[in-house]
């Protein structure tokens, strides 16, 4: 008989990015205090908010200032610039960051795991059954906080102050950079994660390394029957959508499955990963940076798990309207910015007709019908930014380790992206989510899906 060497639970830091999120902060961070699964530390990280959320941390929570991170934010090839050296050292980690060998230059890493695989049927009986790790035995699910895991004693909280509005991107990579943990947990300030969140986003990382990242299955606040994201998919003209978007939280969520990526508001990231990929583009001030982090991964060979039990309910939109003129320029502005640092040249030149028409039809109904030029304005942005961005494209491209017909196996057609999402907004059923919302603007109906991560 084989014994099974029981698998050494990893640290997990949890980064909250705030702005002006006072009314949410209680509820967030209770939760994140009740997990089964304890994380070693809680980063929430401010952009000058006004409505008094850091002294509320302090005072409430105790939270212990510390100042972000000294050295000026790195743009460039890896925007982000990866990991601070510290943050290395702290957590243990080699400086190159290599995800234990195990993804082939040329490679299509990730193979094992079936595209629409459930990995929750391996958890529940507490042994992995992907062929890497055979032979490692991982703890059953914990039960009212009993069993399985660990405990640990509450984690401290720290707050970093930005001093300004820095943005999701630049903000939360300040949380990162301070963070210790082998595994980076990021929650919306105005999300609430159910108990036992952390220990199902952690399972899925710990049965395969090539599971760099998992999205959480997030409800809406305010309807908790109505799915927010189910993981970021993304079509095959580049366009990133949240699935599941206001559709029902039914079967086709029920179980784990690999995804194209994860929303920022409720993931979990491994260290190692990060290291490679750098983190999020602090060129995107918010929407579409959890996209383009999820295409660089995707491009490495990272694998992104949905985990249909890692529940958090979502207020969505608390800080910045879905639909707002503000997350609509960045949208379009970043569509492009994804788009032209990401695709691989075969599918761009295939599809660049379809970007073309679609940026052109998008801009022309919301000036005609709408009498708004934002979304032209966004795109037009877009594309002025893309001459300083060919190096960026040149080092991603070069850093890809997975064949380009893999990453045309993760886009879908539009048919299935609108079979997906209940949008767009004009299609939508009136109900609950209408009157806990509010009633839209007519630009606002005939906008296309706007994904905002910190929102």
């Amino acid at each position: 008989m084989t014994i099974r060497p029981r698998v050494e639970i990893p640290s997990i830091s949890v980064v909250i990015t705030n702005y002006n999120g006072r009314r949410f902060l209680a509820d967030c961070l209770d939760s994140v205090l009740s997990q089964t699964l304890k994380p070693v530390e809680v980063f929430v990280v401010d952009n000058a908010s006004s409505d008094g959320s850091a002294e509320f941390l302090k005072s409430v929570y105790g939270a212990c200032l510390i100042n972000p991170p000294s050295p000026p934010f790195a743009k460039g090839g890896k925007l982000g610039g990866g990991l601070s050296k510290r943050g290395d050292v702290r957590a243990g980690l080699s400086q190159k960051g290599d995800a234990g060998g195990i993804i082939s230059k040329g490679g299509d890493a990730g193979r094992a795991v079936s595209k629409g695989g459930d990995s929750g049927e391996s958890s529940a009986k507490g042994v992995s059954l992907l062929p890497s790790d055979r032979n490692v035995l991982l703890p059953p699910f914990s039960k009212g906080g009993e069993g399985g895991f660990p405990a640990h004693t509450q984690p401290e909280i720290k707050l970093i102050s930005m001093g300004y509005n820095a943005g999701f991107a630049r903000a939360t990579n300040a949380g990162i950079r301070e963070s210790s943990g082998e595994f980076i947990a990021l929650l919306n300030n105005d999300a609430v994660a159910d108990s036992g969140w952390l220990e199902r986003l952690t399972r899925p990382m710990l049965e395969s390394e090539e599971i760099g990242f998992c999205a959480s299955k997030m409800l809406f606040l305010w309807d908790k029957t109505r799915v927010n994201n189910a993981g970021i998919g993304i079509t095959d003209y580049g366009l990133p959508y949240d699935r599941g978007f206001y559709c029902s939280d039914g079967p086709e969520y029920a179980g784990d499955r690999l995804v194209f990526g994860a929303c920022g508001g409720a993931a979990m990231f491994r260290r190692k990963m990060l290291e490679r990929t750098g983190l999020f583009d602090e060129d995107f001030f918010l929407c579409y940076d959890d996209a383009d982090l999820s295409f660089r991964a995707q491009l490495m060979g990272y694998k992104c798990m949905y985990g249909a039990g890692a529940v958090v309910y979502h207020a969505g939109g608390a800080t910045v309207p879905y639909h707002g003129r503000t997350a609509r320029f960045y949208s379009c502005r970043h569509f492009i910015r994804v788009v032209a640092r990401n695709m691989p040249g075969p599918i761009l030149r295939q599809r660049l007709p379809a970007i073309a028409w679609f940026c052109v039809k998008n801009s022309l109904r919301s000036a005609i019908q709408n009498r708004d030029l934002t979304n032209l304005r966004g795109y037009a942005a877009g594309f002025a930014s893309l001459c300083r961005r060919f190096g960026q494209r040149a080092e991603t491209q070069q850093a890809r380790t997975v064949t380009v017909g893999y990453i045309r196996s993760l886009m879908v057609s539009k048919a299935q992206m609108l079979r997906e999402t209940s949008a767009p907004f004009e299609k939508k059923a009136k109900g609950e989510g209408d009157k806990a919302k509010g009633k839209r603007k007519n630009e606002e109906k005939e906008s296309p899906p706007t994904r905002v991560a910190d929102s």
